[in-house]
């Protein structure tokens, strides 16, 4: 029949590269772990465009002669293994020798390079398109600079697929982040658009470097709310977050095998098991957990781009991260350590198991572990006045919390704000049975109230989180949202590429009320916010780290996003649980709950009330 054809050459190449090339950041990477395979100790990267027009990174590394320069861009051309077996000894970060060949198929690929031998000579290769253009003799200068010059030139399809310049600039600062954070020994400059990002310099390359290179990537707020633990029997040296220090997002949780980048839900989900009763549902913790292992017992060979990693031994694995994230976690309620220093913990001697070697060249920190020590307040129990209490939705109303002579007043002032009943059943709230009695508050968390139905118990947070939502929303739908300018702007620091996706939402922030501005690669002001939060300068600057967290492409379901953004903000500055409400609060918290759309989910759909009817009170008291 003839229908089957064998692929040109030069469409295997840009199908080939589509595999391990998916966007600037990809190449980045490459070029990344390159440099630190060859022994680098300073690093510069150039980045221009997003990475379009350009990327630039220079090393000090062993270099390469002319000879080794033309062969590293054939495909599967490598010094990292000779056969397939070397996978299982592979310390490096690279093998496959598919990235030059990749990277050359669809740019501009220029590659200087010069060995430290006395009396080397420096050599240049230009490829395009996968083909080789030109090679020449370069300045004898050590090491090796690559160049990348208009991505994606011959593939026009895959660059329309790029997002925009911020997106881009934040996915390849997320990359060099990584890498940083990966070696810490590794001095690291970072340009973007002729601005530098980053200036890193090397640091001991032991769990003290790695706390170091962490603040200066993370930030100090991050990292110095941060405790570390030393596993060295296992070699692992994690930083989490102390309980009192997560973050609203988990852009921040980092894993490195072998100081290898990579996602395994079996580092994370040891992790979170840790966690376990130390958070709440909507913080997560910021992590960097650094695991060396023998190359036998895990495979790295598993994706194209090497983001995955599978172990031999999972459970095994799991076990040794959630014990030595677990000792630092101890270490926040145990007496006389601080966040930031790094324990050793001491396992029982066992069998060498799941391919974790013993711990080598880790500063040791403290010794041992100090005795737990939890005080725990006792509950206040029930806060139910003993007074008459106020009725809603009737003609009784007092108040047991405010003096006598301001009782009537106050009261009288809150019926008035509560608009009349609507005439037909139907307008009204379904769950609305009036006339409201309040009773009181339970745990400073939940609100009482006897209703025409039943007994009431409203979670305060997730109402005003519900009622918020709703008034924020109304206001973006309007285009009417009340803007309040700040005395002094606040400032906001954060790592680079989360001021990037920030940067890419700056026009649209501005129409919902938010006036950002970015100040240096890593640092954001706040001009103004919506008036309906009434943001202290802490919530504010909480707020727009997790604003930077949640932030993804303004391209792509803008309604979706905005809904998100909105129930973000709306909860962190609903009214918290442990918050002591007064009876004319409560009050006025039902009544807007009454006005709101869906008053009985709050925007995650958590129920905001409960409704136990007098039948059901006189079933379990078998009064029936």
């Amino acid at each position: 029949m003839g229908d089957i054809k064998i692929l040109s050459e030069d469409d295997i190449k840009k199908i080939a590269a589509g595999e391990v090339i998916e966007r600037p950041a990809s190449v980045l990477k490459e070029l990344l772990e390159n440099a630190v395979d060859s022994g680098a100790r300073n690093v510069r990267v150039d980045i221009e465009d997003a990475g379009r027009r350009l990327i630039r990174v220079n090393d000090d590394g062993r270099g390469m002669d002319s000879a080794d320069l033309r062969a590293a861009c054939h495909r599967h051309a490598t010094s990292k293994i000779r056969t397939f077996a070397d996978l299982d000894k592979l310390d490096t970060f690279g093998f496959r020798g598919e990235a030059l060949f990749s990277i050359a198929a669809v740019s501009k690929l220029s590659i200087t390079s010069c060995t430290h031998e006395p009396g080397a000579r420096g050599a240049n290769i230009r490829m395009e398109g996968g083909k080789t253009v030109s090679e020449n003799e370069a300045p004898p200068v050590p090491g090796t600079t690559m160049e990348v010059r208009d991505l994606f030139f011959n593939t026009p399809a895959r660059l329309k697929f790029l997002k925009g310049d911020a997106a881009e600039r934040a996915r390849l600062l997320g990359a060099a982040e990584e890498c940083a954070l990966a070696n810490p020994g590794v001095g690291f400059q970072i340009y973007a658009e002729g601005k530098r990002v980053y200036s890193l310099p090397a640091v001991a390359d032991n769990a003290a470097g790695l706390k170091t290179r962490a603040a200066e990537i993370l930030g100090p707020k991050v990292s110095k709310g941060m405790l570390g633990a030393v596993n060295e029997k296992f070699n692992m040296t994690v930083f989490v977050s102390s309980p009192s220090n997560m973050v609203p997002k988990r852009n921040l949780q980092f894993f490195f095998v072998n100081r290898r980048p990579v996602s395994a839900k079996t580092l994370a989900q040891a992790v979170y098991k840790a966690y376990e009763g130390r958070r709440s549902s909507n913080l997560q913790p910021a992590c960097l957990v650094y695991l060396e292992m023998d190359p036998a017992a895990f495979d790295v060979n598993v994706h194209p781009q090497k983001k995955e990693v599978r172990f031999i031994d999972e459970s095994g694995v799991f076990g040794a991260v959630y014990r030595t994230v677990g000792s630092a976690l101890l270490r926040a309620v145990a007496e006389g350590h601080e966040a930031g220093s790094v324990a050793v913990m001491r396992e029982p001697e066992e069998p060498e198991q799941y391919g974790i070697a013993p711990q080598k060249n880790l500063a040791r920190a403290n010794e041992g572990f100090a005795k737990e020590d939890i005080l725990k307040p006792e509950p206040d129990g029930y806060k139910i006045s003993q007074n008459a209490y106020p009725v809603l939705g009737s003609e009784e109303s007092v108040s047991s919390v405010i003096p006598p002579a301001e009782k009537i007043a106050a009261v009288k002032k809150a019926l008035q704000d509560e608009p009349a009943l609507p005439s037909s059943e139907e307008a009204a709230p379904a769950w609305w049975t009036p006339p409201y009695r309040y009773l009181g508050q339970f745990e400073q968390s939940y609100l009482l109230f006897e209703s025409g139905a039943g007994l009431v118990v409203i979670d305060q947070h997730a109402a005003q989180e519900r009622i918020l939502f709703e008034q924020y929303l109304s206001q973006l739908a309007c285009g009417n949202t009340v803007v309040q300018r700040l005395m002094l702007p606040v400032s906001v620091e954060l790592p680079a590429s989360s001021v990037e996706n920030i940067v890419q939402w700056k026009d649209w922030l501005e129409k919902a009320g938010f006036e950002i501005e970015q100040f240096g690669p890593r640092t954001v002001l706040v001009h103004a916010a919506p008036s309906l939060f009434d943001f202290g300068d802490d919530s504010l600057a909480a707020f727009v780290e997790s604003l930077s967290a949640v932030l993804g492409d303004p391209e792509k379901c803008a309604e979706d996003v905005r809904r998100e953004l909105v129930a973000m903000t709306a909860c962190k500055k609903a009214v918290k649980a442990k918050d002591l409400l007064g009876e004319t609060e409560a009050l006025r918290l039902l009544r807007d709950l009454k006005r709101c759309e869906n008053g009985l989910n709050c925007p995650h759909g958590r129920p905001t009330m409960i409704l136990m009817p007098e039948t059901e009170l006189a079933r379990r008291f078998r009064r029936t």
